[in-house]
């Protein structure tokens, strides 16, 4: 097993059915969401360095989707697009995954020294990872036994619940109120009036701007500008999302009562999990509930289909605890070389977000990354 370093676009493209053999059913680690956020998402300098382990006869293993920006080395998906349980992906199993992790560590570690190719880089930081990822912690243990200091802030929690044979079930798991919200969500989806679309290829464009505006006009109605004011963002979640459902790995779903919109969700799936990436409502049919009705209709989708888990992802809105659900923290790593000058230079920005956060009442130098 050898390690094979792309650092252009334009040299990865042709090698995307390699990568999708790798990230297989796991559609965060999928080149369509991966490989559309850099596209759409990146700024000026920033550079691919995606590390890829790989056999003589050129089969793909693993990957370590990373990327130069601005002195820092990061994974692919960071930021805005909330890109959970991120960091290397392998098909292998956990011994020559493990195997990967020291490949790749000990790559960093002599590239980033001084003197060496990414002599510029003056850390690597890794958001995204979920608190009870081993194989994370392991790549973190490797790059501190190299000498990287580790600074560690835990963003926002991903809420799983692990899923029973019928909705039925899941219902009897609730409080008595939550109860009553969820059998009037059902009941409404079962009328009449009431219909509830999936997209397919043919219909996407259609549902994508049903899904698009009912999110804005809920954002708009909490006074926030809504995630699609950014044109990037826009343009990295649209292209993604129906190159995923194209390949099955992406739903859109829309609810209509007497054939007015008033909720839609987005749905990602990740091997034995359903996951709800991002969900919209129109405020004016707050009495209908749509909120309830969406994620009925949705963890009974996931139910239907055989998943293990519904996984609402990073947020730590208070309506997901009411689903019987269980939390995992989020984490946004940083390893620091044993370089006079990165030192520095982290230790500068430990001062200064100690210092914010004094002012700011919160409880540790950093900050949420925020929510989908």
């Amino acid at each position: 097993m050898k390690l094979t370093i792309f650092t252009d676009i334009e040299t990865l493209a042709p090698q995307r059915d390699c990568w999708d053999r790798v990230a297989g059913e796991r559609s965060f680690f999928r080149y369509s969401w991966l490989m559309n956020w850099y596209k759409a998402m990146r700024t000026e300098g920033d550079q691919l360095q995606v590390i890829v382990a790989m056999d003589d006869q050129g089969q793909w293993y693993a990957v370590a989707p990373l990327f130069i920006s601005a002195g820092k080395l990061r994974l692919l998906g960071s930021g805005a697009a909330c890109t959970d349980y991120a960091g290397l992906f392998s098909c292998l199993d956990t011994k020559l995954h493990r195997k990967f992790a020291e490949m790749v560590s000990d790559y960093l570690a002599d590239s980033i020294r001084v003197g060496g190719p990414l002599e510029s880089i003056d850390s690597i930081e890794l958001e995204g990872c979920g608190k009870l990822d081993e194989s994370a912690d392991y790549f973190g243990e490797l790059l501190s036994a190299h000498g990287f200091s580790h600074h560690e802030v835990e963003t926002e929690g991903t809420w799983k619940v692990l899923l029973p044979e019928s909705f039925d079930q899941l219902n009897a798991t609730f409080s008595k109120s939550m109860r009553r919200k969820t059998k009037a969500a059902q009941k409404r989806l079962a009328a009449d009036e009431t219909r509830v679309e999936f997209a397919d290829p043919k219909t996407f464009e259609r549902h994508w701007q049903l899904f698009e505006m009912l999110h804005q006009k809920r954002r708009e109605f909490l006074g926030q500008p809504g995630c699609f004011a950014n044109q990037n963002f826009r343009t990295f979640l649209k292209t993604a999302t129906g190159e995923l459902l194209d390949a099955s790995l992406a739903e859109l779903l829309v609810i209509f009562h007497d054939e007015c919109p008033i909720s839609s969700v987005l749905l990602l799936k990740s091997d034995n999990s359903c996951m709800m990436y991002q969900s919209g409502l129109d405020p004016e049919f707050s009495a209908l509930e749509p909120g309830y009705q969406t994620n009925t209709a949705a963890i009974d989708y996931a139910i239907n289909n055989g998943f293990k888990y519904f996984d609402f992802l990073r947020g730590d809105e208070p309506y997901k605890a009411r689903w019987s659900t269980t939390r995992e923290s989020i984490l946004r790593r940083k390893y620091v070389p044993r370089k006079l000058k990165s030192q520095l230079k982290h230790g500068t920005w430990v001062i200064g977000r100690t210092i914010k956060n004094y002012m700011t009442g919160s409880g540790h130098p950093g900050e949420p990354s925020g929510s989908h």
